[in-house]
């Protein structure tokens, strides 16, 4: 591929990333805006992070941002994953937003609020005994109401990053990841 076309690819992917984001805070309007960063999300060990809320990590002047963080690992789960990572995501902002304590111990366990604010931008959530509801899912019925949104990112995401072990460099077969 030519590096054109491989910069292509990225933009292509953050331009469509922007486009959804921008449709969940039009359909909810207390999630801020953000800065968006799609880059790798593995540490080189087994664990892999697939998106992150930051608040004010961002300074132009005297203004601040916010920052959303997606890991180009989870493009290969597909559209739908992809959004259900940026919902999840959302409804940490809207946490913020709101002055919500949604989580504790250093982000790790999602509790009773997290889910609350999930399930109103459309995930449904699961309990986990060591991460609360931090195990989040997109239902038909909100994928069907961002079809064009998953189409869209469906035509920008045609790639993503490989998942290696950090010690022997061979591809991840362990598909556990933390948001």
């Amino acid at each position: 591929m030519a590096k054109s076309e491989t910069f292509g690819e990225g933009s292509r992917a953050v331009a469509a990333l922007t486009l959804v984001w921008k449709e969940i805070r039009r359909r909810h309007p207390d999630i801020p805006d953000v800065v968006i960063i799609a880059s790798p999300g593995s540490t080189g060990t087994a664990s892999l992070r697939l998106g992150r809320f930051s608040a004010r990590r961002w300074q132009s002047g005297e203004r601040e941002f916010d920052e959303l963080f997606i890991a180009t690992e989870g493009f290969s789960a597909g559209p739908r994953y992809v959004l259900a990572t940026m919902l999840h995501e959302a409804a940490h902002a809207l946490a913020y937003t709101r002055g919500v304590q949604d989580t504790s111990r250093a982000g790790a366990y999602h509790n009773s609020r997290f889910k609350e604010l999930a399930e109103e931008l459309g995930l449904t959530a699961q309990r986990d005994h060591g991460s609360g509801w931090a195990t989040t899912h997109l239902p038909e019925p909100t994928a069907t109401a961002y079809a064009s949104q998953l189409a869209m990112l469906a035509a920008s995401i045609s790639g993503h990053r490989r998942i290696l072990c950090g010690y022997c460099q061979q591809p991840f077969t362990n598909r556990e990841t933390t948001s």
